[in-house]
């Protein structure tokens, strides 16, 4: 059931026989972008998905001591444009996982062309399975990805099972808010098939369990409706981007955008910041 599920996610998210590279060269093109001198800033705006996008990577990330031997893994990495902050900004090393093979692909390509390749890595895989040891990385870093997985606990699980002893937890997720069904669709699901929104007691609940501390719990719904209403004001506007989500969402785009802004005006979705931290559990006694 889980695999069927994933296969279901990666689809959404990618269509393989789709060149999204050259897609979204077009669109830089369209942005008056120099293709031959491209920085990794001129992907600003489609490289991120999540609310507030860059905005809030910087927000999370400055909240962590990292540092250019810091590991990172970051789980749901998408294109990459978290990850290649972090490696601008601080230096540090970052394993990306994701389900999509299309993001993958696009993700290292991108490394290389921005000089990247020796700290950045992606491969296709299951958050619910990751091909890491145990005890591995010093961070595991995750954005609007747990709303498409059903196994919570198996989530978090995974990520504490790769953090070494005091790593860090940070994560940035969408949860459920009133409870009351939300509209859809939505930038992470057509229907309710794919979305698995968890309750903020479900999604404490779960990190704790995986043996995760909850240093600190942010509520930030208000700036991303902030966000998002800013954002629907700027398209109905014609002011939309070439090089931004309406390049993946295409003629949903407008739907999705009022949907999302209903779900937090109502309060039936939320948006939560998360650090936690992994503590070192007692061997367990057997009577």
């Amino acid at each position: 059931m889980i695999e069927q599920i994933e296969q279901e996610v990666e689809k959404h998210y990618g269509d393989p026989s789709v060149d999204l590279e050259e897609k979204i060269i077009q669109a830089l093109r369209k942005e008056g972008k120099d293709i031959n001198n491209l920085v990794w800033t001129d992907l600003n705006g489609l490289d991120e998905f999540h609310l507030r996008k860059r905005e809030a990577t910087v927000e999370m990330a400055s909240l962590l001591n990292l540092q250019p031997e810091t590991r990172v893994l970051d789980a749901g990495s998408g294109l990459g444009g978290p990850s290649r902050y972090l490696t601008s900004e601080y230096g540090c090393h970052i394993d990306g996982i994701d389900l999509s093979g299309v993001f993958c692909d696009v993700a290292r390509s991108f490394a290389r062309r921005f000089g990247f390749e020796d700290r950045l890595r992606y491969q296709q895989g299951s958050a619910l399975d990751l091909p890491f040891a145990d005890d591995s990385f010093d961070v595991t870093w995750t954005q609007h990805v747990s709303m498409n997985i059903e196994n919570k606990t198996g989530f978090f699980n995974e990520l504490a099972r790769v953090l070494k002893p005091d790593g860090m937890l940070a994560c940035y997720d969408i949860i459920a808010g009133s409870g009351e069904p939300i509209d859809f669709p939505v930038p992470w699901a057509k229907t309710q098939k794919i979305s698995f929104l968890a309750s903020a007691e479900e999604q404490k609940q779960a990190i704790t369990h995986a043996g995760l501390e909850i240093l600190s719990w942010d509520d930030k719904s208000q700036e991303a409706l902030a966000w998002l209403e800013t954002a629907q004001e700027k398209f109905r506007a014609g002011d939309a981007r070439p090089l931004g989500s309406k390049l993946f969402l295409g003629e949903m785009f407008s739907e999705v955008m009022s949907n999302q802004v209903r779900n937090f005006q109502s309060g039936r979705t939320r948006v939560v910041q998360i650090i936690g931290r992994k503590t070192v559990k007692p061997d367990l006694v057997i009577d």
